[in-house]
């Protein structure tokens, strides 16, 4: 499973607990970073984003992808290892 929620006009919560794929498929919980991506910016400004973190990892290209945005943005970002964050997790 993986979702973006906006918990306020400025605060972000970025679920990925799924493996990390070259595909996206919500439906089997597979995240790619073209999704991540058009998910966070469809919010807007936002200033603070909690990112947790429960995954085997996966397509390391992809989730390069994913860490190189996620450090692009000028928003504070937290990370929280739920439970696992294995290989490009």
């Amino acid at each position: 499973m993986w979702k973006v929620t906006a918990k306020s006009d400025t605060e972000a919560e970025i679920l990925l607990y799924d493996v990390i794929s070259d595909f996206e498929d919500e439906e089997w919980g597979v995240i790619n970073a073209k999704g991540l991506i058009s998910k966070i910016k469809a919010l807007g400004n936002i200033q603070n984003i909690t990112l947790r973190i429960n995954s085997v990892g996966g397509d390391v290209f992809e989730a390069q992808a994913m860490y190189n945005y996620l450090k692009s943005l000028p928003a504070n970002i937290t990370v929280r290892i739920d439970g696992l964050a294995a290989s490009a997790a």
